[in-house]
């Protein structure tokens, strides 16, 4: 059983009570099932199979300590042979949190991926003009403050007005676990006009076409001889196979024809034609502020200047308070100074100046103890305080003048 005794919570009113372990856990059911359900879904999204087992689950925080909230998890993760430790506290999960992401970064470690979801996925939309990105959780129920909490970032995309045109956007998942727009494209079919190779063709009179090697040369037709019947081929140079008889005179010797330039490769035949290209250009893209867990942006905003009042007069408070006690300092410190038993003022001023001073300082003694001072602002100690040291001015002048008279005369008379 757990006691609750507050005196006077507000109004002069006390407030006591009393609740037993039955009765808190009964009221808590709601949240060891949603306990209960996240813990479920975490298995289901690790997708285990059914001969993996993890080594342990470690959980941190103060709601560890519930006994109702214990029993959830472990039933829980009971189906994966997983038991619960609570062997880490806050700073240290922390620590080895750091330690398993620097192994995930550093190549001398192999540890297990465990995104599993892609963490670039490309989305390409038609293009209406500028357009809003929303990233949202697609189960919200699941998240500890509900609805409200379910936007986790928005774009916007500087898209233009073009039907034609489509918008390529690419999502990513940071290392950190982070969801944001990395980029943003518009892209559009258009034709352009570039120079194409092509064939060169000759036409003959008898309506056959020749096409040019790539040396300029036309490609000519060999043509074939049949060979005889009995496959033996005839090897004199008359058509009836008898030997040639020899030439009654030598014919003249005739020069040899110079040998040909080669030809000179022409540049292959180009045209003009319309090709089509996807045309791709970068998009402005804008992360819209906002913050999640149901608080819009006026929220935030009237949430910062209330942050500011609270900050401006916890400093006012706190000035204000050393504005009173230096005012009571001051008065104690004077009144021993100007004490005729013993007080290093009393001798720079007459009777009736030290107890009027002395009369001040009672009446701003009691005047620091009363009603009307707790209510008082920071300045009204200031001027409190400022009053006081202007009427004791010239008994610390009278002072300092005295102590420093030898000196002065000591230096006087060492110049005559």
């Amino acid at each position: 059983m757990a006691r609750l005794n507050l005196e006077c919570l507000m109004n002069d009113v006390d407030v006591k009570g009393a609740i037993k372990r039955d009765e808190l856990e009964e009221l808590a059911v709601p949240l060891v099932e949603r306990i209960h359900a996240v813990c479920e879904k975490a298995i289901a999204d690790a997708g285990l199979k059914p001969d993996e087992h993890l080594a342990a689950v470690e959980i941190v925080g103060g709601s560890t300590r519930v006994p109702a909230f214990k029993a959830a998890i472990t039933d829980a993760f009971a189906k994966v042979g997983a038991p619960i430790r609570t062997t880490l506290n806050a700073d240290e999960c922390i620590a080895r949190g750091c330690a398993l992401m620097s192994a995930m970064l550093s190549p001398a470690f192999k540890v297990r991926d465990g995104n599993l979801i892609p963490c670039l996925k490309a989305m390409t939309f038609k293009s209406p003009g500028p357009l809003t990105i929303n990233v949202r959780y697609s189960d919200p129920t699941t998240l500890p403050v509900g609805e409200e909490a379910a936007q986790i970032c928005s774009y916007l995309v500087d898209a233009p007005l073009d039907p034609e045109a489509k918008v390529r956007t690419k999502i990513r998942v940071t290392a950190n676990g982070t969801v944001e727009v990395a980029s943003a494209q518009l892209m559009k079919e258009v034709e352009v006009e570039e120079e194409v190779s092509v064939e060169k063709v000759e036409e003959k009179p008898n309506g056959t076409t020749t096409a040019e090697t790539a040396n300029g040369a036309p490609a000519s037709d060999t043509p074939m001889t049949d060979a005889p019947a009995d496959g033996i081929a005839k090897t004199d140079g008359t058509p009836d196979g008898k030997p040639e008889e020899p030439a009654a005179q030598a014919a003249p010797a005739v020069p040899p024809a110079p040998a040909a330039e080669p030809a000179k490769e022409e540049p292959p035949a180009t045209e003009k034609r319309l090709v089509k290209k996807i045309k791709s250009s970068d998009l402005g893209l804008t992360r819209l502020p906002g913050i999640g867990h149901g608080m819009t942006t006026e929220l935030v905003m009237a949430a910062t200047e209330e942050e500011a009042k609270m900050r401006a007069n916890d400093l006012y408070i706190r000035e204000r308070s050393e504005a009173m006690n230096s005012l009571e300092a001051y008065v104690y410190d004077l009144r021993n100074r100007i004490d005729p038993y013993g007080g290093d003022l009393k001798d720079f001023g007459s009777d009736e100046v030290r107890n009027t001073l002395k009369a001040d300082l009672d009446n701003t003694e009691e005047w620091i103890y009363s009603e009307e001072a707790e209510a008082a602002s920071k300045i009204a100690f200031v001027q409190k305080k400022n009053e006081l040291v202007e009427k004791a001015s010239k008994l610390f002048y009278r002072k300092k003048e005295f102590e420093e008279r030898p000196v002065r005369v000591s230096v006087l008379e060492t110049s005559i």
